[in-house]
């Protein structure tokens, strides 16, 4: 079974002409000489394991052509989009069919990535249209590549940034939208092509070279509005403010916290929040060390006042247990480093806890248990790029149910290993 309902096959015809004329338009402008282009070629196997008896492998290859042109001495033009076929095991929404019940299936998915149209009406005055990479300050209410448009203004040392944002156009694995039951019903509908539809606001002001010190100073405002006519809507409103100072001894320190307010037909909901704060050492050396430590928070289903963090998007946390960003709390460090000119390892272990019993969900989890601790993982991940555009990454890890007291006593390791092979040129 492929992709039939808003699959973008069926309905292409419908924008395909303006897409293409303005694409041609903008090309005859640029000079030939300027212009650039390449391919990404991409292949990964993955192998998954949880219970005993349960083993999952899938396989994944994308083609991804890009290309990029000056358009004037003012303007620039980013495109890229790909191909990508993937092997993998069908998941019902329900979560609970026997896993030999599942099928495995191949699944052809077109994608548009970037396509960004930059232009600089002064030295301090930018505007960004098209499928744009936005990422909020802490990375931890929505993330990654968004259609919209937003401008930014840099008086001095400060920038004012303001942008409006649309989510029915995107690939929904690739937005990862789940904010409701219907949202999440869209998501494991094999039938369905677009992620949710979504209205995105935000607004942010940020300060560099805070203090002469090199540190920033950054407050965000973001909305959301479901636009998705369904029963169970939600729309939300957060309010973000980060600091990130530089310490002597090549240390960095970050704060952050997010406030958040839900609303749906009954209502406005409990308010919400969440909380990160890092430290990152470079120790002096020719090896290019990084050594993070970690710790991050989000509110759970406490009170009639205080409700589980809810971010537009649900990109998971962590390699192997990867739980949402809502009703979470993890401790974190890392160590990277750079193996001769052509290796780089990193090697983290993670500890996850829950800040309430409703909100993360699991198969094996001890229904009975009350208890905050989840478990850790460790994890790691090789590097090799014999060449610059050829390159190898092996990444493993496994969480550890035992070492917490949320998860069955006889609850199996969770591992996952995975090898990508990247050539571009």
């Amino acid at each position: 079974m492929t992709y039939i309902r808003n699959h973008p096959f069926y309905c292409i015809h419908k924008w395909a002409g303006f897409f293409l004329f303005g694409l041609l338009f903008l090309l005859g402008i640029s000079p030939v000489g300027a212009q650039d282009f390449g391919l990404v070629l991409r292949g990964q196997s993955t192998e998954n394991r949880g219970e005993e008896d349960q083993g999952d492998f899938e396989y994944s290859g994308a083609i991804s052509p890009w290309f990029a042109a000056p358009l004037g001495e003012q303007g620039d033009l980013y495109l890229s989009g790909g191909f990508s076929m993937k092997r993998e095991k069908e998941t019902p929404y329900e979560f609970q069919p026997e896993p030999k019940l599942q099928a495995w299936y191949w699944q052809p998915i077109p994608e548009l990535y970037r396509f960004e149209l930059a232009y600089r009406f002064a030295t301090n005055l930018r505007i960004n249209v098209g499928r744009i990479l936005y990422q909020e300050p802490l990375h931890s209410i929505l993330d990654g590549l968004i259609d919209g448009v937003s401008v930014a203004w840099h008086p001095g040392n400060t920038r004012l940034s303001a942008g409006a944002f649309y989510t029915g156009l995107l690939y929904k694995k690739t937005a990862y939208i789940a904010m409701n039951s219907s949202d999440s019903a869209n998501y494991f509908d094999r039938d369905t092509y677009f992620a949710s539809k979504r209205m995105v606001f935000s607004l942010g002001w940020e300060i560099n070279s805070l203090f002469n010190s090199g540190g920033v100073f950054d407050l965000s405002v973001l909305g959301q509005f479901d636009l998705n006519g369904k029963d169970d809507w939600i729309h939300s409103q957060y309010g973000e403010v980060m600091l990130k100072a530089p310490l002597p001894g090549n240390f960095t320190v970050d704060l952050g916290l997010i406030l958040g307010l839900l609303e749906d037909r009954s209502g406005p909901l409990p308010f919400s929040f969440a909380a990160q704060t890092g430290l990152i050492w470079f120790p002096p050396s020719a090896a290019n060390d990084r050594l993070t430590l970690g710790a991050s928070f989000s509110s759970g289903v406490w009170s009639d006042r205080i409700g589980a963090f809810l971010p537009i998007n649900s990109i998971p946390i962590g390699r192997v247990l990867q739980p949402a960003f809502s009703g979470i709390a993890l401790v974190q460090g890392g160590y990277a480093r750079k193996l001769l000119n052509s290796f780089f390892v990193e090697v983290s272990a993670v500890y996850f806890f829950r800040t309430d019993t409703k909100t993360f969900f699991d198969l094996d989890l001890d229904q009975i248990s009350l208890s905050p601790l989840l478990g850790g993982e460790v994890s790691g991940s090789l590097i090799w790029a014999p060449v610059s555009d050829l390159s190898f990454v092996l990444e493993g890890g496994a969480f550890l149910p035992q070492t917490g007291n949320a998860f069955n006593s006889d609850a199996a390791v969770k591992w996952q290993i995975s090898l990508e092979t990247i050539f571009s040129f």
